[in-house]
């Protein structure tokens, strides 16, 4: 039992240097060239209802009407995706698309532990949040996983509308 204790806690002192590179949730933090405050690193709906954020995130979310019958489509073939949100506070379409996304999110019943959230600076860097290989150019940008592969993403602005990309994306 000593043994199994003694390799129980060399495993979790390695890996606390991991967790802590991740930096702390709605971390906030003054961007010399975005020349703001900004929220920067993982994130999560507390944070984009913040300060920084907040009024733009609640007004594009309460005033968003999608449409009844695309929305149905998403909630009858969300099941088995995760999202992974990347944007930007200091970011004009962020602004106008994340708190859309979110509703389209909500009224489909995705589950928030399948939703990631991901704040970057104006440099497309997400702080302690390694986004090596994502492939980022403009924010906001909606990428949908299934299985762990990448299904299809939204880049800064829908082609149509956020849930008829959504849709064309999980029906893949």
């Amino acid at each position: 039992m000593n043994k199994t204790f003694l390799t129980l806690m060399v495993f979790l002192t390695s890996a606390l240097p991991l967790f802590a590179q991740q930096g702390s949730l709605n971390e906030t933090r003054y961007d010399t060239a975005a020349k703001q405050q900004i929220l920067i690193g993982l994130c999560n709906r507390e944070g984009l209802n913040g300060e920084i954020f907040g009024q733009y995130f609640k007004d594009e979310y309460d005033h968003y009407q999608e449409d009844p019958e695309i929305a149905g489509q998403i909630r009858r073939n969300i099941a088995g995706t995760e999202i992974l949100i990347v944007m930007a506070t200091w970011c004009g379409d962020s602004k106008e698309q994340v708190g859309r996304f979110y509703k389209i999110l909500d009224n489909a019943g995705f589950p928030a532990d399948k939703l990631t959230l991901v704040c970057v600076d104006k440099s497309k860097k997400g702080g302690p949040v390694s986004l090596e290989g994502k492939s980022l150019e403009k924010v906001p940008t909606f990428i949908v996983y299934r299985k762990g592969m990448e299904e299809g993403r939204i880049v800064e602005s829908p082609t149509e509308t956020l849930e008829k990309d959504l849709l064309r994306i999980i029906q893949k």
